[in-house]
């Protein structure tokens, strides 16, 4: 199974993916710029259901070709994607000749902590929105926008108030659901029941090379990159313990530790996901 690679291609024909539904407001043409299948429809999916057209791009610098070509209201920028990252395609769209330069660009980010948001508005982007993704608050920042793009007065001020940190909760924390049944029951209703449970089931069909890969993993970058892509994948779909131990992993991966025990934690919560998911 794959987790990336599943966008756009960058000299394809510009048009949505998903044809939204009808709506009151403002329909926006947003790029979705994230290198993760999974991810991917989850975003397309949650802006579908809230009117809105988008196209997928794979990495930094398919959005950049996008948007040269394309006429976006707005991008959805994921930071860490493959060849050419978030902040070095913000970067480089800025650089462009003409209004394209001045596209609304909003990070992605799973680590929405000052810091990184601090580095996001550095780079040129406009705002940021924090991961695991919700429809109340992609629908709050699609809002501030839309009233800017309609009206073409000042930018908005970026949200502030990101989600708190866990990162002081051990993987094992009791207190950290398996499931965050709220989470899912949004994106059943978004996706649809179909739709939702085909990606859990191609999630659960990856795990077993996604573990196995970060057992084997022959540095810590490569390590946290893994670890990464699947915590991302694991959050959207709203099995938070498990995208809480594999956080833990990347952290300690970056910072040269050992993770080996955390792994294999990690798979033990994999197989209570999919004995959940059985069980339903």
């Amino acid at each position: 199974m794959e987790f990336g690679h599943g966008g756009q291609a960058a000299d394809a024909p510009c048009r949505p993916d998903v044809e939204p539904p009808a709506v009151t407001g403002p329909s926006l043409r947003i790029l979705v710029a994230e290198d993760h299948a999974i991810n991917q429809q989850v975003a397309v999916g949650l802006l579908a259901k809230l009117g809105h057209r988008a196209d997928v791009a794979d990495d930094g610098g398919e959005a950049v070709a996008l948007v040269e070509k394309c006429e976006y209201d707005l991008v959805l920028m994921d930071l860490q994607m493959p060849r050419m990252d978030g902040i070095k395609a913000t970067q480089a769209i800025r650089a462009l000749p003409g209004p394209k330069a001045k596209t609304i660009i909003v990070a992605m980010t799973a680590n929405a902590m000052a810091g990184d948001r601090e580095a996001c508005l550095a780079a040129g982007m406009d705002d940021y929105l924090a991961k695991p993704i919700d429809r109340r608050r992609l629908a709050a920042m699609l809002d501030r926008w839309s009233g800017h793009l309609a009206a073409e007065s000042p930018r908005p001020a970026p949200a502030t108030g990101a989600p708190a940190a866990q990162a002081g909760l051990a993987p094992l924390d009791p207190t950290i659901p398996l499931v965050d049944v709220e989470a899912v029951a949004e994106l059943r209703d978004a996706l649809g029941e179909e739709t939702f449970r085909s990606l859990r089931d191609r999630f659960f069909a990856g795990l077993p090379d996604r573990l196995a890969e970060l057992r084997a993993a022959p540095d810590s970058t490569t390590l946290a990159r893994t670890a990464h892509g699947l915590r991302g994948a694991a959050l959207n779909l709203g099995f938070v313990r498990l995208g809480h131990c594999l956080d833990h992993i990347e952290t300690q991966a970056k910072a040269g530790d050992a993770v080996g025990d955390l792994v294999e934690v990690a798979a033990g919560i994999a197989r209570c996901c999919i004995e959940n998911a059985v069980a339903q």
